[in-house]
């Protein structure tokens, strides 16, 4: 197994990210045969770039949150497969629901409400494990002084 430094493995699932959008354009354009190979060529490329990115990269990574995103419009869009949309999704739901969470509590702080923990079922879940869940108002500090 070849181990390859993060930048050039984030570059190769680019490329094959790439490779799996340019056959799902020309499915989306295509009919017949043509259409058929353009999808069988766009699987290929989308299915080796998540089996690489899901063994390598974090499910936060942004490489693998836009082949996630990518992929599961293949499936919506060419393969009308809309159960197969939930599969590509899956590994990224918890890192998405902690950015909405997020979102939320800064937009709510922006607006001038009171600083608060995040409490949704995934704060919930940190605090049953002993931990703290994460404060927003803690990016207000300044750590000059």
């Amino acid at each position: 197994m070849i181990v390859l430094p993060l930048y050039q493995l984030t570059d190769t699932l680019s490329a094959i990210e790439a490779k799996g959008d340019y056959y799902r354009y020309l499915a989306e354009f295509s009919t017949g045969t043509e259409k058929k190979t353009a999808a069988d060529q766009s699987l290929m490329a989308y299915q080796h770039a998540m089996v690489v990115a899901s063994g390598e990269l974090s499910p936060a990574n942004q490489i693998r949150l836009g082949l996630a995103l990518n992929f599961s419009v293949f499936f919506y869009e060419i393969m009308n497969s809309h159960e197969r949309i939930i599969g590509v999704y899956k590994d990224s739901t918890l890192m998405m629901q902690f950015l909405k969470d997020n979102l939320a509590l800064w937009t709510s702080e922006l607006a001038g409400g009171a600083s608060s923990y995040v409490y949704s079922k995934w704060g919930q879940r940190i605090r049953e494990m002993g931990c703290r869940p994460y404060r927003a108002s803690l990016l207000n500090t300044d750590f000059r002084e």
